[in-house]
């Protein structure tokens, strides 16, 4: 877990920018370690994260930190790119749930 001083954390606190600048650095310092990682066992990949900015804590005092989820794609062997248009496909249509197609109907008691 990270901590930053305290100058730095009043100012996130209170401006955004700031607070999303910070925010960036750490996600890129992240994902840079874990594809690191994965080339040097050999593997490729690329990685996301949502993240959550939280700017206070359970008692309401000022602690601006994060909630963050990563998720890292790794390969094997090398990255072969969809066909072009297959993100264009029609996706299947689902049933609507709780609905029932051809049953009896049920007598009420």
């Amino acid at each position: 877990m990270p901590t930053l001083p305290h100058r730095l954390r009043y100012a996130l606190a209170y401006h955004q920018r700031l607070c999303r600048a910070v925010l960036a650095v750490f996600v890129r310092a992240v994902l840079g370690f874990e594809q690191r990682r994965a080339a040097a066992q050999g593997g490729a990949g690329r990685g996301g994260a949502v993240t959550a900015i939280q700017r206070c804590g359970s008692a309401l005092n000022t602690n601006v930190h994060f909630h963050a989820a990563r998720a890292l794609e790794r390969r094997e062997e090398p990255h072969v790119p969809a066909p072009r248009g297959a993100a264009d496909a029609p996706l299947p249509r689902l049933p609507v749930p709780g609905v029932v197609t051809g049953a009896a109907p049920v007598a009420p008691r």
